[in-house]
């Protein structure tokens, strides 16, 4: 699996507090191009709502409507 994590930036590389993180899964015969395509739809419907959560200061409500506070991880699911 892989996927991607939203997190805080300090003056040390990749090593801010973890705001969001979710999974997608890989199979043996994805393509990097289909790895990538994956990835990026995570990115496109969950970056906006990570940034606007934190920004907010409030829970974050999730694409199905369910609310996480932060820190948030989501498995590993079948991107369509």
């Amino acid at each position: 699996e892989t996927g991607i994590t939203i997190h805080l930036v300090n003056e040390r590389y990749d090593e801010g507090a973890i705001l969001f993180q979710a999974c997608c899964p890989v199979f043996p015969e994805d393509s990097p191009a289909e790895i990538a395509k994956n990835v990026q739809a995570l990115e496109h419907v969950y970056f906006p709502l990570v940034v606007d959560a934190f920004i907010q200061k409030r829970p974050m409500q999730l694409p199905g409507g369910e609310i996480a506070d932060f820190p948030v991880y989501i498995p590993a699911q079948v991107i369509l």
